[in-house]
């Protein structure tokens, strides 16, 4: 399967917050909603004014994912290559953590 197009990173929410009165009264912000645009400015999330998730650590997770996919990949690649010692290409799926990021880089493809 060809390596697939993912929007451009970095990836970045153009609303950060939400100010809203609590039932207690209170004032409060918190950091959710907005609009998910990748570094060429195309719209990857949007969500409705900030009043439904992701939030907070879901949020920057989220925005990290292009990063995290590289990273992974290249790791996976210096496995299968020989590059990290003592990883044969016919040994390192028996490693339960390297097995679980090919599954988890071929998900991100939509081949699984």
């Amino acid at each position: 399967m060809s390596e697939p197009t993912f929007t451009e990173d970095p990836w970045r929410w153009t609303h950060s917050s939400l100010r809203d009165t609590c039932r207690d009264g209170v004032e409060r912000e918190e950091e959710g909603g907005g609009t998910l645009v990748g570094a060429n400015g195309d719209r990857i999330i949007e969500t409705d004014s900030g009043f439904y998730p992701p939030y907070g650590p879901d949020r920057a997770l989220i925005a990290a994912a292009p990063k995290l996919y590289k990273a992974l990949d290249k790791l996976v690649d210096a496995i299968e290559s020989g590059a990290v010692e003592g990883y044969a290409m016919c040994k390192y799926l028996k490693v339960p953590e390297i097995k679980a990021a090919v599954e988890a880089l071929a998900e991100a493809r939509g081949e699984r």
